[in-house]
Formats: structure tokens, C-alpha cells, sequence
């Protein structure tokens, strides 16, 4: 990274700074993904995937009407193999954090 900065004449930004940045571009696109699922029917797709040892639930969400585009909707890390429990508690956490009406579910 230093290189780069180097190489188009920039100062390398803290930690912090680009800490804050993940969270603000985060922020915004969970917002994004919120109106555009707002009112409408949806479906969800939930994935386990493993990194480096570590294990992932990832969940999409999309439109019933364009079931061809879906939307990253949240990545947890599980500390253990997900269940059934584990799986339905993350996506009604979703269905929370996204103001999604249990009849559009």
C-alpha cells in the first residue's frame, strides 16, 4: 500500500481513518439494500463458506419479482458448524436490522 500512495503522491491514511471509511461505506450499502427490499417480497439465500479455518454464514436477499438479482445482506463468523437454530436466528435478525414486514417474508 505504501507504493502505491507513494506512486500517485499521497499520504498513506491511519488505520483508524480507514477503519471509518469500511463502516461508513458499510453503513450506506446496508441502507441501499434496505430501501430497495422495502415493501416488496423477498427471498433469502444463505451460504456457509470456510477461510483460512474460519467459517461464515453469508446471506443474500432478494426481490421474488427479479429473482435473478440478489443483494449481499450480511457475513457473520460462526463459532461453530450452523444449525438450524443458528441459521433462523440470522435471518430473523435480518428481517429486523431490514425493517422487513413478516408478510413480505
Amino acid at each position: 500500500m505504501q507504493h502505491l500512495f507513494k506512486a500517485i503522491n499521497n499520504q498513506l491514511p491511519s488505520e483508524s481513518t480507514c477503519q471509518n471509511k469500511v463502516d461508513l461505506i458499510a453503513n450506506a450499502e446496508k441502507m441501499k439494500v434496505k430501501e430497495l427490499v422495502r415493501g416488496k417480497q423477498v427471498f433469502v439465500i444463505v451460504d456457509e463458506t470456510e477461510i483460512n479455518c474460519k467459517k461464515f454464514l453469508n446471506i443474500l436477499i432478494g426481490d421474488v419479482d427479479i429473482p435473478d438479482k440478489t443483494y449481499f445482506a450480511k457475513c457473520s463468523i460462526l463459532d461453530s458448524p450452523p444449525n438450524t437454530s443458528v441459521v433462523s436466528f440470522a435471518i430473523d435478525n435480518l428481517v429486523k436490522e431490514l425493517d422487513i414486514q413478516r408478510d413480505n417474508f
